[in-house]
């Protein structure tokens, strides 16, 4: 495995604030009292803590034992306080594919906000939220998909907090990383083994992260061996501290089972880790620069070791997949692991590394076939369409079988000799061996059943993708500024996209059904920064039901509950739309009611042309709501074809309203301030008490003599670092704290404020 581009060794806090203060060149201002801020000077808040900054003469491992982030004042800002979502179980009736087995999982190395340009830039990888750069920076659509989810480059050891809480809500572990450890973390030379494997548990416990990717390459058999001591250790400190879900994935560069997670013949199945990831090398792949160590096996006799050792193959085994030299080197091999479509086989589960990066150099060499220039900007549309057919295959429709034609067959067959050495993608070079001329056939799709965390009322999804070109709250813009904030997304829609007849059902060939184009349309939004566009042209007697959400939610005590949807369209698409519910005591048929039946769905007006249509629960008491979707079908066929037009930008599920506002958060204050001299704009640390039943908060400033107020940016935390944010000479800003209840998630509170004087 390459090595990361962030494994330098660690500063100390000492060196990290002499580095701050250094490149501050100035105080900071303090909300008792105001201080007036020096030119250039900022709040330091914006580097994760013990990144490894670019000094090669700090002590990594001195730096790592006696940091403690509790007297850190900066760690707050990188804490995740989101819980880990409980998903609901598999239900074959409803899966896009019936026959797969719920079983083998799917686990991703990759990082945070991988920048879309020509070339990566690193540092937006260690921000939580911030402002990208003008190409964008790229936050996945599909995080639902996996089940563990390793920060791989970025922040380090620690994860990217916003990564940690997408993972979590959906119900994903994220682990941080700790690769080619000194040996002092292991060999207790320096301070004993288990003081260090403490030291790792109380910074998952702190962070908020559920535990670590231990990748311990080119070791000695003895460094080996007390790096496995040192995991067990680990699990058992957590246990102590009251851990009991923390996890550990270890990798050592090898494809054997026996080495990676060896038990003792007649043994209880106790294992150092709680799974493993296969070297690349265990299909038989290899680059041509041979960063792939781990010796061809097949897959079915690491299932059958963990069948003899009593370890779940699932559980344990995650067959790795090199793909950052090009994405479909996965439709290649995973049928050797997992049947696609049904789970005839399946000998354990699925391990994606730099998919991410592997996505942008297709995009990259597509370009460069289209005869696009060969530097610049990719287009995030082409970025995030590649995406979509990555993970719900090569038709964007995650329901059909998506088998590889014949030409593509070939494809796998032919390259490099029917040999698996390839070569990574070089612009303007063309070899015979680039790993990127496979094609997408399969996406992840089609070998594990989709997640969803969606048991219980209320549920609700904005189609927030956590980036956006600015920021609308109740239909209304708030911002205009550029922003991306991974750890606000919403539980985005289970099937992108799902597409079929309203009526007769969907034959799973090859072939795309998709008469509408279904997308994210950033320029319009009900609350945040996106919503779901569908659009299109249906012909006469023509019906498609988009499939949103899988549920498993039970109708009870359903005086109350409602399933509403916020819109925009024209006044005639409401003869077009319908709502359709599936039900777990009848999978087989959708029940749909029409927005035009006026004694079913009711119908609000709301500011700037969105509409609330509402639809009451009672008739299903005692049914447990399946799956969610949307059906727009023409008429009749007098009527010819139908314009379909319309923006989705909230789907609601549950009881209450939001009427009536909540009391303002506690606490608020500006912890520290500095303003740029030459513009006036300003850094601030703000911070505020965290209530449990709350959602997210909003931050507002309201600044100039129009008293303009402005979006700043949405946390789930209890701290907020803001940068650059407008202030007129001369003239104070008052900021504003709102938040959203967790328990009725349409209610906002009243504002809490604090005003920064005038200077």
């Amino acid at each position: 495995m390459p090595n990361r581009s962030d494994s330098l060794p660690f500063l100390t806090r000492r060196q990290f604030s002499f580095f701050v203060a250094a490149s501050a060149m100035g105080l900071l201002g303090r909300s008792s009292g105001f201080a007036v801020a020096a030119a250039g000077s900022k709040p330091a808040a914006g580097l994760a803590p013990l990144f490894p900054l670019a000094s090669h003469t700090a002590d990594s491992f001195a730096a790592l034992m006696e940091y403690v982030p509790q007297v850190d004042p900066d760690a707050g800002f990188f804490q995740s306080r989101v819980p880990r979502a409980v998903r609901i179980p598999a239900f074959a009736p409803a899966q896009a594919h019936p026959r797969l087995s719920p079983e083998p999982q799917v686990a991703t190395l990759t990082g945070c906000y991988r920048t879309l340009g020509e070339q990566a830039d690193e540092r937006y990888k260690r921000q939580r939220y911030g402002t990208p750069p003008p190409d964008g920076v790229y936050v996945t659509r599909f995080i639902g998909y996996h089940d563990v989810v390793v920060n791989w480059s970025g922040p380090g050891v620690i994860p990217n907090p916003a990564m940690t809480d997408a993972a979590h809500r959906n119900g994903a572990l994220c682990l941080g990383t700790i690769f080619q450890p000194d040996k002092r973390i292991f060999d207790s030379s320096m301070v004993p083994a288990r003081q260090v494997a403490a030291k790792f548990v109380e910074l998952a416990i702190f962070f908020g992260f559920d535990g670590y990717f231990m990748n311990f390459e080119m070791g000695t058999p003895e460094g080996h061996n007390q790096v496995l001591d040192l995991l067990g250790m680990m699990h058992q400190e957590a246990h102590r501290l009251g851990k009991m879900d923390f996890y550990i994935q270890f990798y050592d560069g090898s494809a054997s089972m026996s080495r990676l997670m060896p038990v003792a013949d007649g043994a209880p199945a106790v294992s150092f880790a709680d799974s493993t990831m296969l070297d690349q090398g265990w299909s038989g792949y290899s680059m041509t620069h041979g960063c792939c160590s781990g010796q061809p096996t097949d897959a079915e006799s690491v299932y059958a070791y963990c069948i003899k050792k009593g370890l779940d193959p699932y559980k344990s085994a995650f067959f790795g997949y090199q793909l950052y030299p090009g994405p479909g080197y996965l439709c290649l091999s995973a049928p050797s692991v997992i049947h696609p479509n049904d789970s005839a086989t399946a000998y354990g589960s699925l391990q994606l590394y730099s998919f991410d990066d592997g996505l942008h150099t297709m995009q990259a060499a597509k370009d460069q076939r289209d005869g696009k220039p060969a530097t610049g900007a990719l287009s995030q549309e082409e970025y995030y369409t590649l995406e979509r057919c990555f993970f719900s295959g090569q038709s964007q429709n995650p329901a059909l079988n998506n088998t590889p034609n014949p030409e593509q067959a070939r494809i796998y067959a032919d390259v490099a000799g029917g040999a698996r050495r390839y070569t990574d993608y070089e612009p303007g070079q063309d070899h015979p061996t680039d790993q990127v001329k496979f094609p997408i056939t399969y996406g992840v799709a089609n070998f594990t059943v989709e997640h969803s965390v969606i048991g219980a009322f209320p549920f609700v999804s904005h189609f927030n993708l956590g980036a956006g070109e600015g920021f609308f709250l109740q239909g209304r813009k708030v911002s205009n500024r550029p922003w991306f904030n991974m750890g606000i997304q919403d539980l985005l829609p289970t099937w992108q996209w799902w597409q079929e007849p309203m009526h007769g059902g969907l034959h799973r060939e090859a072939a795309k059904y998709a008469p509408l184009n279904v997308r994210y349309d950033q320029s319009v939004a009900f609350d945040g920064g996106a919503s779901l566009h569908i659009s299109g042209r249906l012909q006469a007697k023509q019906s498609v039901a988009l499939r949103l959400y899988k549920t498993q939610l039970r109708v009870e005590n359903a005086d109350d509950l409602r399933l509403h949807l916020v819109w925009q369209g024209a006044a005639e698409m409401k003869q077009a739309l319908s709502v359709g519910l599936i039900f777990q005591d009848a999978p087989e048929r959708t029940q749909w009611v029409a927005f035009s039946q006026a004694s079913r769905v009711s119908h609000q007006a709301l500011s700037n042309g969105w509409v609330r249509s509402e639809l009451p629960l009672a008739d299903y008491l005692g049914r447990t709501i399946a799956a969610l979707l949307l059906g727009f079908e023409t008429a009749g066929a007098k009527r010819g074809t139908a314009q379909v037009d319309v923006h989705l930008g909230e789907i609601f599920a549950g009881s209450g309203s939001g009427q009536k506002s909540a009391a303002a958060p506690q606490g608020f204050a500006i912890e520290a301030y500095a303003a740029a001299s030459e513009t006036g704009a300003l850094n601030l640390r703000l911070c505020w008490k965290r209530e449990a039943n709350v959602a997210s908060y909003d931050l507002f400033c309201v600044s100039g003599n129009a008293a303009k107020r402005s979006w700043l940016g949405r946390v789930y935390a209890g701290c907020y670092y803001a940068e650059n944010v407008p202030r007129e000479p001369g003239s104070a800003v008052r900021f504003e704290l709102t938040s959203t209840s967790l328990s009725n998630p349409l209610q906002r509170s009243l504002p809490a404020e604090v005003e920064l004087k005038a200077d």
